[in-house]
């Protein structure tokens, strides 16, 4: 919903605000909700069908009680996902104040970048020392796995993949790591929303959650945390 109404900047996805502001079409932004969540449902879906069906052999047939399984965890999964949802958390005090005293921000600049540059949290691997989006490591996402490489296909190979384009596969993905520069973030750009990219990851990505010290050792503190978020967000004044 968040993101019809807000648009994302710095992409080409634009705000439909004035829908919801709408008496005659603010119905229209929740149809819209509902549809888009069908789709992802629907995809979770069918990446579970291929996932049986190479690995186990089991035939893509929606009337096979196995497929029905699936089909009810997955609507289970989405309709307990509000009450599973990480609480909101809220920013220290010193990270609205810091900006105001130079002395400070660079304080926690420089313990977030230290914590986006260590081998815990791992984020240069994808983004880049300078968080460009340019790091060593290049993956796939999820989709694109599940339909290549458990099928023994070579995603980097077209002459294999292309085989697969009459039964509805889609061309290979590279997954593209966020460009921290620019300012765009697709799950928001406040600080609870990084917050919780950072925490939970991004399902169907190569993006994994980063350790939190209250649930595994080692892990970030959730003071390390909202350093690791003040520096990514100042990574953008800086374009």
């Amino acid at each position: 919903h968040r993101t019809l109404v807000e648009g994302i900047p710095g992409t080409a996805m634009p705000s439909f605000r004035a829908l919801e502001e709408s008496e005659e079409f603010a119905q229209d932004i929740e149809d819209l909700v509902e549809y888009v969540q069908f789709l992802a449902m629907r995809g979770e879906v069918e990446r579970r069908a291929i996932r049986l069906n190479l690995q186990e052999g089991i035939p893509l047939k929606t009337s096979e009680p196995r497929m029905q399984e699936i089909l009810s965890e997955v609507v289970g999964k989405w309709n307990s996902a509000p009450s599973d949802a990480l609480s909101e958390p809220e920013p220290p005090a010193w990270f609205t104040t810091a900006p105001s005293d130079e002395e400070r921000h660079l304080e926690w600049i420089q313990k977030g970048k230290s914590h986006f540059e260590s081998e815990l949290t791992a984020c240069v691997k994808c983004h880049g020392k300078t968080g460009s989006g340019d790091g060593a490591s290049q993956d796939y996402d999820e989709w694109t796995k599940d339909w290549t490489i458990l099928a023994g296909i070579d995603p980097k190979h077209p002459t294999e993949w292309k085989e697969m384009k009459p039964y509805g596969a889609l061309r290979p993905v590279l997954a593209k790591p966020r460009n921290f520069h620019w300012g765009a973030f697709h799950g928001g750009k406040s600080p609870k929303e990084i917050f919780k990219r950072i925490v939970l990851g991004i399902e169907g990505t190569p993006m994994p959650p980063v350790a939190r010290a209250e649930n595994s050792n080692p892990g970030l503190t959730d003071q390390e945390l909202w350093e690791l978020v003040y520096y990514v967000m100042h990574l953008e004044d800086r374009t």
